[in-house]
Parts: structure tokens; sequence; C-alpha cells
């Protein structure tokens, strides 16, 4: 049985509980975005409240070696295209990918 870590869901009903050190050894997939406290709180990492190299150092840590997937919306995003939304969520993405690779 695996474990499917979403950042936001986290930040939201169980701040105080460290999930990844916890359940960490069954992480299998990540739902990574944002809370800015708007809609469902699907922003592009970094334009919220989430502390990513915390977040990042902990998945670190878990040995997961998955890929760092986003589940952002472009609610918030009406300014860009779906193209630049793009190109933006795979800008973040990486910045994460480097939060991760770099935690030791």
């Amino acid at each position: 049985m695996g474990f499917c870590y979403d950042c936001c869901h986290h930040s939201n009903y169980n701040p105080d509980d460290d999930l990844l050190s916890m359940y960490g050894k069954r992480l299998m997939a990540l739902h990574l975005h944002d809370n800015g406290g708007k809609h469902s709180q699907h922003q592009l990492p970094f334009d919220g409240g989430i502390d990513w190299p915390c977040v990042m150092r902990k998945i670190a840590q878990t040995g997961y070696t998955g890929a760092t997937a986003l589940e952002s919306m472009n609610w918030d995003y009406l300014d860009l295209t779906a193209e630049k939304f793009l190109q933006e969520a795979y800008v973040r993405a990486k910045r994460l990918d480097a939060f991760r690779l770099t935690a030791f």
C-alpha cells in the first residue's frame, strides 16, 4: 500500500503531524502545489506559504526517487496563456527538484 503526499492538504489539515516521517517509507507519489488561501489552494510553488526547502528536505529523507509532480491549477493565473503557465510550472518543478537533490 502506498502513500501520495499532498503538501497543501497536509498544511491545511494536519500541519502539526510529520506525515513524511510517519509514512515516508510508503511514499509513492507527490501532489505539490502552494497554499495562498484562495480557491482550493492549487497555486504554483513559491506563490504561497509552503516552506519548500523544508518540504523537499523531508521528501528527500524518505528516500523517494519518483517524479516531482505538481498539482497546480491555472485558476489564479488568468494573465498567463496555457503554454506560459505550463512553462512556469516546469521551471518551478525543476527548482523543487534542486531542493530535493541538494537536501543532504
